[in-house]
C-alpha cells in the first residue's frame, strides 16, 4: 500500500522524478530504500519542484507579457476623433487633418465654422453677434488681408466665441481666435495670383517669405491688387419730380428734373499695395517676443460726365454740362510689438504694443457749363489724418484643469484730424477739427469648464476722455489756433460691464 502511494505521487510530478525513483530502488523484492524514499524526503523533494515550477511559469508569463506588449506597440488603433470641442466658453474646431483643410482659402474655413456665414462683401460673420474680432496666435488682425493671405494647410484650429467674456470691448459679438502650426526650419516662399473677368476685370499677386533659423523667424509680405471697370461707358439716368403738386395730379408749377452721368470705366480703377515684415525670437521654449510692420496704400479715381437739365411744363429751363471727377486715396503704417512667456506651469503673461498712422482722401474736382449760369469749376477735398498708440497687457493664472482666472487692462491714445478744402475758396466754407481719446479699460474674468457646460464670470470696466476742437478763422480758412478761434467740446464716460 505503501508503495503504491509513493508510485502515485511520482507520476502525479512528472518524469523528473520518475528517473530519480528508479534510481533508488533496491534488489530485495518488494522493497524500497527507506534512507532515499522516505515520506519526508519525498515531500521536501516535492515542494523544491514546485517552486522551481512556480518561478518558470512566472517567467515564461513575464516573457509573454513583453512579447504582448511588443506587439501592441506595432498595432495602430484607428478610430473618428470629434472635429468640435467645447472648450471655457467657446467651441474649438480642428482645421488640420479634417475636410476644412481642402477648403481653398482662409475666409471659406471661417464662413463654414459653427454659427458663422459669408455676407455680401466675402467676409465671415456671426448669425449673433455680427462681424467677429479675429486674432492669430493672440494678436488681433489689424487688417484682414492678413486673414485673407493666410495658408490653410498653416492653420491648426480655431477657437469660436459667440457670447465674448470681460477681456474684450462691449460692441465685440464673436470672437475668433486662430491658432497655427509651427513654422519648420528654412526658407519658404508662397507666391499667389489671381485673375477675374465678369462685369469688371481683376487681378492680384503677393509674395510670401518666411525664413527660419534656430530660435528665429523672420517674415515678409509684398502684394498688388487691381480692379478695373469694365471696357465701356455706363450710363445712369436719375429722375426727379417736385413742385406745388407731383405725381399724377401735377400742377402748373411742377418741376421735372432730368440728370444723366456717364461713368468713364475706361479710366476707372483701383490699386491696391500691400506690404509686410517683421521678425519673432523664442527666447527660450516658454518666451517669446516680436514686432511686426505692415501698411498698405490705395488709390482710386472715377471720372464721369454728367449732363442735367430742368423742365417746367414741359419748359426747358436750363441744361448743365459736367466732366467731374472723383478720387480716392488711404494709406496706412502699422507697428506692431509683442511679448508672451508662460510662468511655471500656472501663470501666462501676454503684453502687446501698437502705433497706427493713417490718412485718407475723397477729393472731387467739379467742372460745370450751365446755360443760365456762369461755370462752376472748383476742387473740394476732405481729408483726415489719425495717429494711434495701444497697449494691452494680460495675464492667466490655471487654477487647475477645470478652472482658470484671466485678468488684464488696455490703453488707447487716438488722435483724428479732419479737414475739408475748397478750391478756391469762395466755393464754400473750409472746416479743421481735430479729436483727441483717451481709452482705458480693466477687465478680469473667472471660467469654470465641467463638460458638456462651461461658466464665465467678468467684469470690465471702461473709461473715455474725448475733446473735440472746431478751429476756423473769419476768411473761411483752416488753421491750428487759440481756442478763441474755435469751439471746444470735453466729454468723459466711464461704462461698467459684466459677462
Amino acid at each position: 500500500m505503501k508503495h503504491e502511494l509513493i508510485m502515485s505521487g511520482l507520476l502525479i510530478l512528472g518524469n523528473p522524478m520518475m528517473a530519480h525513483a528508479q534510481q533508488t530502488k533496491t534488489t530485495t523484492a518488494g522493497s524500497i530504500s527507506t534512507e532515499s524514499c522516505s515520506t519526508e524526503n519525498i515531500l521536501t523533494k516535492m515542494e523544491g519542484l514546485l517552486q522551481d515550477s512556480i518561478q518558470a511559469m512566472k517567467e515564461k508569463l513575464r516573457q509573454d507579457s513583453i512579447q504582448w506588449e511588443k506587439q501592441l506597440s506595432a498595432v495602430t488603433i484607428k478610430g473618428p476623433r470629434s472635429q468640435f470641442r467645447q472648450k471655457n466658453g467657446g467651441i474649438v474646431a480642428r482645421i488640420s487633418g479634417t475636410s476644412l483643410e481642402k477648403e481653398p482659402t482662409a475666409t471659406e474655413v471661417l464662413a463654414k465654422l459653427p454659427g458663422m456665414f459669408k455676407n455680401k462683401d466675402g467676409k465671415p460673420q456671426a448669425f449673433i453677434g455680427g462681424a467677429p474680432e479675429i486674432y492669430i496666435n493672440e494678436r488681433k488682425v489689424q487688417d484682414y488681408s492678413v486673414v485673407e493671405n493666410l495658408p490653410v494647410t498653416q492653420i491648426k484650429e480655431v477657437k469660436v466665441i459667440h457670447h465674448p467674456g470681460a477681456e474684450y470691448g462691449n460692441n465685440v459679438g464673436c470672437v475668433l481666435l486662430i491658432t497655427t502650426k509651427k513654422n519648420l526650419q528654412g526658407l519658404a516662399i508662397v507666391e499667389n495670383s489671381g485673375f477675374l473677368f465678369d462685369s469688371f476685370v481683376s487681378n492680384n499677386h503677393d509674395l510670401d517669405l518666411t525664413y527660419t533659423r534656430g530660435k528665429i523667424t523672420y517674415y515678409a509680405k509684398l502684394g498688388y491688387a487691381n480692379w478695373q471697370g469694365k471696357w465701356k461707358e455706363q450710363d445712369i439716368t436719375t429722375n426727379y419730380v417736385s413742385g406745388s403738386n407731383t405725381g399724377s395730379n401735377a400742377g402748373d408749377n411742377a418741376t421735372s428734373y432730368i440728370s444723366s452721368s456717364t461713368t468713364d470705366c475706361k479710366h476707372s480703377y483701383n490699386d491696391h499695395f500691400y506690404w509686410s515684415a517683421g521678425a519673432d525670437l523664442a527666447l527660450t521654449e516658454k518666451q517669446t517676443i516680436g514686432v511686426k510692420y505692415n501698411g498698405y496704400n490705395i488709390h482710386q479715381p472715377m471720372p464721369f460726365k454728367m449732363t442735367s437739365y430742368a423742365m417746367t411744363n414741359d419748359h426747358v429751363d436750363d441744361n448743365v454740362t459736367g466732366d467731374n471727377k472723383f478720387l480716392y486715396y488711404d494709406w496706412q503704417h502699422h507697428v506692431n510689438a509683442f511679448y508672451q512667456g508662460n510662468y511655471g506651469e500656472k501663470w501666462k503673461l501676454n503684453f502687446f504694443g501698437d502705433f497706427v498712422k493713417l490718412h485718407t482722401e475723397q477729393a472731387q474736382f467739379v467742372d460745370e457749363i450751365s446755360e443760365q449760369e456762369a461755370r462752376n469749376k472748383f476742387t473740394l477735398l476732405p481729408q483726415s489724418d489719425g495717429t494711434i498708440w495701444g497697449a494691452k497687457t494680460r495675464a492667466n493664472y490655471t487654477i487647475n484643469d477645470k478652472q482658470t482666472w484671466m485678468m488684464g487692462a488696455e490703453y488707447n491714445y487716438v488722435k483724428s484730424e479732419s479737414r475739408t478744402d475748397y478750391t478756391p475758396a469762395d466755393k464754400g466754407t473750409s472746416t479743421h477739427s481735430i479729436t483727441k481719446e483717451n481709452h482705458s479699460a480693466v477687465f478680469a474674468e473667472y471660467s469654470l469648464d465641467f463638460k458638456p457646460f462651461s461658466l464665465r464670470v467678468g467684469l470690465r470696466y471702461e473709461h473715455v476722455d474725448s475733446r473735440l476742437d472746431y478751429l476756423k478763422d473769419e476768411t473761411g480758412r483752416t488753421g491750428i489756433g487759440s481756442s478763441e478761434n474755435g469751439n471746444s467740446e470735453i466729454g468723459t464716460t466711464g461704462t461698467g460691464a459684466a459677462s
